[in-house]
């Protein structure tokens, strides 16, 4: 039976609790244990308190016995479970909202250091069950047609579950089956994954042909890209990754503008591997699939342990890594009503490292530097800590136990010891509930910072580092949140087309330009580490603004594949030439509607092949940019100039993420599962348990199903019955008396095929008639 908890009532277990119990019961109300099984439609407000109630606290998850006011004992089964989104839910206070978070209450513990005892619980507000078995289907329809759900729940409270009743049917059967190990073997799953993205500021020399060079000094900058919820397809990442990813990209984007616009460019901008009188290189990462055991960070690690051989992270060596940074939650570190920001830095530093810098000096000095700016108030509170164990959850974690010598890693968010927001891996946490100053406030703080570390060395003066223009900040970060926080324009917003051609998900019919919050799953891995051709329009959109961001400090770099080359933007050299610096990325396949061979041939250039989400090729990309070279703004065709994107010298790649536990066979197109570290050392050195294999299963064309319909109550189909049998049997003894009596009169008749015989009767019959008259009239 449908049933819908009441919107009346508190969001709280006793509430729903009570609600359910008003419910009639399925059996004899003279049975001394009524079984109720129900169909509950909840709001979003009310979902995870009733899956506390029915999986976490439940002895049989599913089923629960209750007192109702009658003090009878009372089974409750849940069948299925209906959503209806509450549109109020953001815009309640934090301190009126209950627990919504699915994710546990220490997340990576897996990571901390001796076994997690020590662990801290950063989320307090975490149910966990976004790593439980719910052994009921649950369904989030479109608000129309859950409020049409509520409307018949409601009808049936109204009738006292008296008469026809509304029930639903509910259909979630997968095909994947036992263990994701299993089910990847039958190939009735995909792995959980995707793509992330890294770049270099400024881009790296390509290795061939080029000086050999010192040692570089790099700081690696992560974020994640996405998190996770129940409900997959509806996941929101607003606080939970896409802040901490809004300040990264904006701090690539303001600290090529600080270097391109600096008139000692390009002599004083951080270029080690050329030579130059800088500091450290940076080395930004946006992380795919960290909600699941930090995969993206793991997949990373395992990358780097390739010695070289890996193309995806080819140019990076770990050895070079003097510090690791991750930019975590930061939108609501803004006090309401004040101008005051305070941001709170957990850092783990070796005390036997060289000393020449630390991240609590840094942001402090940048406080300092930027303090005044329109009236900005920033404080930093710095926090040492011991060990990973009172980290906070983040993807230093796993990349520091992978590369214990890091000296210096660290961690910057907008809270303390515990999360700020309850809404944490939920399908709630949407931009209204960040602060857009914050985030303002926080690109300002860590490109600051970051100008410091790549610019200054440690006796010298943060004075003499370029200052960061707020003004500038905000344009960048506004920019930004139409793309990856608004829900409109989203991805189609100006930025994004000014270099991809978005694609869109359409939903019942809705097209929607939104970032999803989920990292969905991945079918095949692509070895080219510059390929768009399977990437998602969020990834894509990363990778050619960072590209195009690192490429502005790059162009000026001149060609350095050779020793004998000058760094001089007056010297351009191979620049010129077809391949080089500016030039149109040519590419297609022969076919298409924008192709045009002549043109190709007629630029002598080789040409290779890219694939587009809108084109059926699909073929690796070969581009015509030269060595060291990347197409950026590709959206298609070879003859539209607006289409064909530039070729530019940065150092962006993509990395997928996947479980270190898979390989994927592309001859065979399958997934292979491994059972050791093969050649990664570095998984060995972190002590890690073997990875965990997340994965989706396939569908049936048949799921999701879901129905709603009217079911009379059960006298009515007893009437029903009844009648149906007493009609059945009237016709039944009707077929049978007719048949006999027409089985009678054919044996009365004599059979003759010519029909002669039955005239000849007639007859006589009335022969004999006429005589019998006559008789009586004489």
């Amino acid at each position: 039976d449908l049933q819908a908890v009441s919107a009346g009532r508190s969001s709280t277990i006793q509430g729903v609790k009570r609600t359910i119990l008003d419910v009639k019961s399925g059996k004899d109300e003279s049975s001394s244990s009524p079984t109720k099984i129900v169909s509950v439609v909840v709001t979003s407000l009310q979902l995870l308190p009733l899956l506390k109630m029915f999986v976490t606290d439940a002895p049989i998850p599913g089923t629960l016995s209750f007192i109702n006011g009658s003090e009878r004992v009372v089974n409750v089964r849940i069948s299925s479970v209906i959503v209806v989104a509450n549109v109020t839910a953001t815009q309640t206070s934090y301190e009126d909202l209950p627990n919504l978070s699915a994710a546990p209450r220490i997340p990576m513990k897996e990571f901390d250091e001796v076994d997690g005892e020590n662990s801290t619980e950063w989320n307090p507000f975490g149910s966990g069950l976004e790593q439980r078995a719910i052994p009921f289907a649950m369904f989030w329809p479109t608000y129309e047609v859950g409020l049409k759900m509520r409307d018949r729940a409601a009808m049936n409270s109204r009738r006292g579950w008296r008469g026809a009743v509304n029930v639903a049917e509910a259909e979630l059967s997968m095909l994947g089956t036992e263990s994701s190990e299993h089910c990847l073997a039958t190939q009735t799953c995909l792995p959980v994954g995707g793509y992330g993205v890294w770049t270099a500021l400024p881009p790296l020399v390509p290795s061939e042909g080029a000086a050999k060079t010192k040692r570089r000094r790099d700081i690696l900058i992560l974020a994640a890209m996405d998190s996770n919820s129940l409900f997959h397809d509806l996941t929101r990442s607003a606080e939970s990754a896409l802040s901490g990813l809004l300040v990264l990209a904006a701090s690539v984007q303001l600290l090529a503008h600080v270097i391109t616009s600096s008139p000692t460019t390009p002599t004083a901008y951080p270029a080690p591997s050329l030579g130059l009188p800088a500091n450290r290189t940076l080395i930004f990462a946006a992380l795919a699939g960290e909600p699941w055991t930090a995969q993206g960070s793991r997949r990373l690690a395992w990358e780097l342990g390739s010695k070289g051989q890996s193309q995806f992270v080819k140019g990076l060596d770990p050895e070079s890594f003097d510090a690791i940074l991750d930019l975590n939650t930061l939108g609501r570190a803004r006090y309401p009503g004040s101008n005051r920001t305070s941001f709170y830095l957990h850092a783990l530093e070796d005390p036997d490292s060289d000393g020449d810098y630390s991240f609590e000096r840094a942001f402090e000095e940048a406080a300092q530097m930027i303090s005044g700016q329109s009236g900005v108030n920033i404080t930093v509170n710095a926090k040492a800590v011991e060990n990973l164990s009172s980290m906070p959850p983040s993807s230093v974690k796993a990349l520091k136990r992978s590369f214990p010598n890091v000296s210096k890693a660290a961690v910057l968010n907008d809270y303390d010891s515990v999360f700020k927001s309850p809404l944490l891996h939920s399908e709630l946490d949407s931009s209204a509930s960040l602060d857009q100053e914050s985030l303002i406030n926080a690109a300002l703080l860590v490109s600051q910072t970051l100008a410091i570390l790549a610019f200054s060395d440690h006796n010298e003066s943060a004075q003499n580092i370029p200052r960061i223009d707020r003004s500038r900040v905000q344009i960048v970060v506004s920019d930004l949140w139409d793309c990856l926080l608004a829900s409109s324009p989203g991805l189609d917003c100006p930025l994004a087309r000014e270099l991809i051609q978005p694609t869109p998900l359409v939903v019942d019919g809705v097209t929607d330009f939104s970032v999803p919050g989920y990292v969905g799953v991945l079918r095949s891995v692509n070895l080219d580490p510059q390929d768009d051709a399977d990437k998602t329009t969020f990834a894509r959109f990363l990778f050619n603004y960072l590209a195009n961001a690192t490429a502005a400090v790059g162009d000026r770099m001149g060609d350095v594949t050779k020793s004998n080359e000058t760094l001089s933007p007056n010297n351009p050299s191979k620049d010129l030439e077809p391949g080089g610096v500016g030039w149109p990325c040519i590419s297609g396949s022969g076919s298409g509607p924008d192709f045009d061979q002549e043109k190709i041939a007629a630029t002598n250039l080789t040409v290779g092949v890219k694939a587009n989400e809108a084109d059926s090729i699909t073929t690796t990309t070969t581009t015509t940019c030269r060595t060291g070279l990347v197409c950026v703004g590709w959206k298609g065709g070879s003859t539209t100039p607006s289409l064909m994107g530039r070729c530019r010298r940065t150092t962006t790649k993509y990395i997928p993420s996947y479980s270190t536990r898979l390989s994927y066979d592309a001859a065979r197109d399958v997934w292979q599962v491994m059972d050791s570290f093969g050649d990664r050392p570095s998984q060995e050195v972190g002590s890690w348990p073997l990875d965990p294999l997340w994965a989706e299963s396939n569908w049936p064309s048949s799921t999701p199903h879901l129905r709603v319909f009217m079911r009379e109550d059960r006298g009515s189909s007893r009437m029903e019955t009844a009648w149906g049998i007493l009609v059945t049997a009237i016709s039944i003894v009707a077929c049978v008396l007719g048949k006999k009596w027409i089985e009678g009169w054919i044996q009365k008749q004599s059979y003759d095929p010519s029909g002669r015989q039955g005239l000849i009767t007639r007859e006589r019959r009335q022969s004999g008639f006429r005589s019998r008259l006559g008789q009586r009239r004489g």
